[in-house]
């Protein structure tokens, strides 16, 4: 997958986290291999970590995007970590 794919997956997942019930996350999580799932989701961390760290809300809008793709909390704590 292209750099631009997944920034437009990025960009999508952040929007929908917090408008939808999470079927476009499970949508990615259908159609994408695990690691570009991975990427997508290290993308978000990174984003959400540059706006003066990752709050509470954040921490469970990635879990929900997580999740949806079929990660666990444990990539999520991983990369939040990281």
């Amino acid at each position: 997958p292209s750099l631009g794919s997944r920034t437009e997956a990025v960009a999508r997942s952040g929007r929908i986290a917090e408008a939808d019930d999470g079927s476009y996350a499970r949508w990615l999580g259908e159609k994408r291999d695990r690691a570009f799932c991975i990427a997508v989701l290290e993308m978000l961390v990174h984003v959400a970590r540059a706006h003066a760290g990752i709050d509470a809300r954040e921490r469970e809008l990635l879990g929900r995007v997580a999740t949806g793709m079929g990660l666990t909390e444990d990539d999520v704590s991983r990369l939040a970590a990281g």
